[in-house]
């Protein structure tokens, strides 16, 4: 799922200035946009393996540098999230933490 100014995985690539293969699946890819001031989540997995990606710009900077996933198991990302890290309320309507967290409980 991607959301406001991720359209697909190359729009990905593009904001963070990164050429990373496109992943086996994208759980989520956010990437919000007001005041000139950016926040960006990008949870996804290769293989047996997820990631997740958070990042943030203000004023004339970007993504660009910041592409830097952390690597769980899905156990452990379940964990981290159901702790509450990670939590992003996006566009008031679209909660990051709770899409992934049924993502990956098989939910949705």
């Amino acid at each position: 799922m991607y959301y406001d100014l991720f359209t697909d995985w190359k729009s990905v690539q593009d904001e963070f200035s990164m050429d990373e293969p496109e992943p086996d699946e994208v759980l989520v890819a956010a990437y919000e946009y007001e005041d000139y001031s950016g926040s960006a989540d990008v949870f996804y997995r290769r293989g047996d393996k997820y990631y997740s990606v958070s990042a943030g710009h203000c004023s004339c900077y970007g993504l660009e540098g910041q592409w830097e996933p952390t690597e769980y198991t899905k156990d452990e990302l379940v964990a981290a999230l159901e702790k509450g890290q990670y939590y992003h309320k996006y566009c008031d309507i679209n909660d990051v933490r709770g899409v992934v967290l049924s993502k990956l409980k098989g939910e949705a």
